[in-house]
C-alpha cells in the first residue's frame, strides 16, 4: 500500500454504494477499502481494471488504483445481486 494513498472506504449494500468521500486528486494513488455487509458484490470502476467480487461479511478488500485523468468515474456492481442490480451504481470525481 502507497504511503501517500488516498483512501475511499466503500460499502456495497443491496443495490446501493455507500462512499465516505467521493473526491480524490488525480495522479495520487486511491484506496478503494472495500466491504459488503450484504449479499455478494462486484466491485467494478468502469474504464479501470479494477473489478472485484466483494464476499458478505467476509474481510474487506483493498484496491489501489492511480487515476492519471480528471473526470467523472463510476462504480457499477459486476455480479448480479438480486432485482436492484441494474440501479446499483455511484459515482466520484478526479480533480
Amino acid at each position: 500500500m502507497p504511503s501517500n494513498a488516498q483512501k475511499i472506504n466503500v460499502v456495497a449494500s443491496d443495490w446501493k454504494w455507500t462512499l465516505d468521500k467521493t473526491t480524490v486528486k488525480a495522479g495520487v494513488p486511491v484506496d478503494f477499502h472495500v466491504q459488503s455487509p450484504e449479499g455478494v458484490h462486484g466491485f467494478e470502476v468502469v474504464g479501470t481494471k479494477i473489478n472485484v467480487t466483494v464476499a458478505e461479511g467476509k474481510n474487506a478488500i483493498d484496491k489501489v488504483w492511480t487515476f492519471d485523468k480528471p473526470g467523472t468515474y463510476t462504480i457499477a456492481c459486476s455480479q448480479y445481486c438480486g432485482s436492484g442490480h441494474s440501479n446499483m451504481f455511484t459515482q466520484f470525481k478526479v480533480q
